[in-house]
């Protein structure tokens, strides 16, 4: 950390760096929208059990599917399954769309990937889930690292942009390594 008079800045990362914090933060949506998509493969299978890494929405769906099947019985099983396997990937696709367009370097779905990713972690408030919303919490801190990541890449960019016309330097980088400085 450098030190002068007293004052202490944040030690500057290197784009390098920015890149890899920025491209963690948004895998964290596409993980999210993986493990639930697996927790609602299992409880398809037939077992209870699921990772605290999930959304809670889409345990929430498993919950009433399966209250569902026992008030109805067996033969409604298909059908219920199939709706709640329905929402449960319509569910993890807000968060691959989310993460597929942070890749991007936009900063509007880590704003709201953030705000949606919190609400569905105040779900696990009702049960008292200490692991799902302390799980919830360090990917939210992971996301949140990649959007100031991608933010210092952004300003990165403006300066090696600097003096060019508003149409190149509105062009959105087509990959993550093209937001890195042009050397």
């Amino acid at each position: 950390m450098n030190v002068i008079a007293g004052v202490s800045k944040a030690p500057v990362l290197e784009p390098e760096a920015l890149l890899r914090k920025h491209q963690t933060g948004y895998r964290m949506f596409f993980w999210i929208a993986g493990l639930s998509l697996v927790n609602a493969a299992i409880i398809v299978a037939g077992s209870t059990r699921s990772f605290m890494a999930g959304l809670g929405i889409t345990q929430i769906i498993d919950v009433i599917a399966l209250r569902t099947i026992n008030d109805q019985g067996e033969g409604s099983r298909f059908s219920v399954m199939a709706i709640a396997l329905f929402l449960n990937v319509l569910a993890a696709l807000v968060f691959v769309l989310l993460g597929y367009i942070a890749r991007r370097n936009r900063r509007w779905p880590f704003i709201a990937g953030t705000l949606v990713y919190t609400l569905d972690g105040l779900i696990f408030l009702i049960p008292q889930d200490s692991l799902s919303i302390g799980f919830h919490i360090l990917m939210l801190l992971v996301i949140f690292r990649g959007y100031i990541a991608g933010r210092e890449l952004v300003k990165i960019r403006a300066a090696q942009y600097k003096g060019k016309s508003l149409r190149e330097m509105a062009v959105p980088p087509k990959k993550p390594e093209d937001m890195l400085p042009k050397m």
